[in-house]
């Protein structure tokens, strides 16, 4: 499982003194890191000794909504067979 760390970005509130999971980080901004080889203590402090471990979603639960199928792109309508799509303008 993935270990998430609660960190705090050292430096000015006023400047942006780092990135993220591709967001700029101000300092002084509380953010969580996906474990230690994320961590930098160049510009990074732990600010919890606390670890917190994080639930991964079992395989084929992507998010919200029902599974779509190819007819669902169709939008359950059939197929209809090049002779009888003459004019259909």
């Amino acid at each position: 499982m993935p270990v998430r760390i609660r960190v705090r970005a050292r430096g000015d509130s006023d400047r942006v003194v780092g990135y993220y999971n591709h967001k700029r980080v101000k300092g002084g901004q509380i953010f969580y890191i996906e474990g230690e080889k994320a961590f930098s203590e160049i510009w990074m402090e732990k600010i919890d000794s606390s670890v917190t471990q994080v639930e991964e979603k079992p395989e084929g639960k992507k998010g919200r909504g029902k599974k779509r199928s190819v007819a669902d792109d169709n939008m359950g309508s059939a197929l209809i067979p090049d002779s009888e799509d003459g004019d259909v303008l």
